[in-house]
């Protein structure tokens, strides 16, 4: 019973999930205080315990355009490399997996969350 409940939990929510490990991680690794960040973190806390499908399709079409903007930093740095070598080969791939990733899970959440309303607004 206990595994079938974190299964469910896992499935259910694994859009949101990864946003909070993202989030966590990078604030984990800066050392700077970014407010920016701490605001992802505290809505992405209140959509867990709200459950409110309105935050989740904002949430997921901020992230959509955040990841969009970053696709043009990514590219950016990408155009000044000289020497590809494999500090450029990682940036490439980790970037790329980011990005791609990123806008995969935005999507699915945005999908999820607009799914949740329209099943609330037929009832």
């Amino acid at each position: 019973m206990r595994q079938n409940f974190t299964l469910d939990f896992l499935k259910s929510n694994y859009t949101s999930l990864y946003f909070l490990g993202i989030t966590i991680l990078y604030w984990l690794d800066t050392v700077v205080f970014n407010p920016i960040v701490i605001l992802s973190f505290v809505i992405l806390i209140y959509q867990f315990i709200t459950k409110n499908t309105k935050v989740g399709i904002y949430y997921a079409i901020v992230i959509f355009l955040v990841t969009f903007y970053l696709s043009f930093a990514f590219l950016s740095d990408f155009h000044k490399i000289s020497i590809f070598d494999n500090n450029a080969m990682r940036f490439v791939f980790y970037g790329t997996l980011l990005l791609l990733s990123n806008y995969i899970i935005s999507i699915l959440m945005l999908l999820k969350f607009v799914k949740i309303e329209n099943n609330k607004n037929e009832e």
